[in-house]
């Protein structure tokens, strides 16, 4: 160790960390023992991305930059620790390569555990009960941290709500996108809420539309469908699937129930008022098609249950259109219903 840092600085920094703050007067002088102070007057690179996970470093002063470069050798800062922050303790333990590079900055320092060639295995099997301790407080430590995330994705707080739109969201209709689709399907496919219905909606000619009142208005209808989808979905997710269909997925639904919420949702949707989008129109008065499948009964995985709504809901149009179609069905004509009957 460095002169300049005193054993008694250096328990005291120790104490601070939560992986060694149980640890009496005798265990922190091991791990003193064990470990090295690194100082830099100028910036100095501590590993790069691809290095062993051979260390965790406690900063003493001044601050450690995270770095990542891209396929271009771009290099971005992704984070800095400061005076009495730690990091690299997952890698360590768990015999990790970094994922990205560490520096210090100028007139920094940090202690580094173990020192440089020393192996922690090598360091731990000379105090057993050390090691014993050191592993045992190291997974309540990762413990926690899961159950502090996990608390905080929880909650239903501005910028997660903000996040999940970013990464989820469809940019034109507001819907969910199918990243969300492909990501959340295999736990809304969970055995607790099956059975599960595949809605899949779509107008029988939107092109009409975009021909009627140019492509602007068009986009503008679909954003009021999709509004409307999504208001008649309630808690359940509404997805953008591709062009102007759009899924609900719906757990602990059978096919009656389903269907009737096809209907419902077709019936909502030919009436819609899009007076506020087009000038002198009032009502958008065109016919859907919807198309149903289940899991399990109709599909057995999540992508099948997709498809099978989907191809269900261009039979129902190829048929004619204006209609609600379940997986299955036979004789599509007569589930038009008899109000919209043309």
């Amino acid at each position: 160790m460095e002169a300049e840092n005193t054993e008694q600085e250096l328990k005291s920094v120790l104490r601070r960390i939560d992986l060694f703050a149980d640890l009496n007067d005798d265990e922190l002088v091991s791990i003193i023992g064990w470990s090295e102070v690194l100082h830099a007057d100028r910036s100095h690179s501590l590993f790069a991305r691809g290095d062993s996970g051979d260390a965790l470093f406690i900063v003493l002063g001044g601050s450690v930059v995270i770095s990542r470069s891209d396929s271009e050798e771009r290099t971005t800062d992704i984070a800095e620790y400061i005076s009495g922050e730690y990091f690299g303790d997952i890698d360590l333990f768990s015999s990790g390569r970094r994922s990205a590079s560490a520096r210090l900055s100028d007139h920094s320092s940090v202690v580094r555990f173990p020192a440089e060639g020393l192996a922690l295995h090598d360091v731990l099997e000379e105090i057993p009960s050390l090691s014993a301790r050191l592993l045992h407080r190291f997974i309540t430590v990762v413990a926690g941290r899961i159950r502090e995330t996990n608390s905080l994705i929880s909650q239903n707080t501005p910028w997660v709500q903000e996040l999940r739109r970013q990464v989820y969201g469809d940019k034109l209709t507001g819907l969910f996108n199918q990243a969300y689709l492909s990501e959340e399907l295999p736990r809304l496919l969970a055995e607790e809420n099956a059975p599960v219905a595949s809605i899949m909606i779509k107008p029988d000619n939107f092109k009409k539309l975009n021909d009627t009142y140019g492509h602007d208005a068009g986009d503008a209808i679909l954003r009021r469908i999709a509004a409307t989808v999504r208001g008649w979905a309630g808690e359940n997710p509404a997805i953008r699937y591709r062009g102007n269909e759009m899924v609900v997925l719906v757990p602990q639904c059978d096919v009656a129930g389903a269907r009737r919420m096809a209907d419902d949702v077709r019936e909502k949707l030919m009436h819609l008022d899009i007076s506020n989008v087009v000038s002198g129109v009032s009502s958008l008065d065109m016919p859907f098609s919807v198309g149903v499948a289940i899991y399990p009964d109709h599909a057995g995985t999540g992508e099948d249950l997709i498809t099978r709504s989907s191809e269900v809901l261009f039979e129902a149009r190829d048929c004619g259109g204006n209609r609600t179609a379940v997986s299955g069905d036979q004789g599509l004509a007569s589930t038009v219903l008899p109000e919209t009957r043309s």
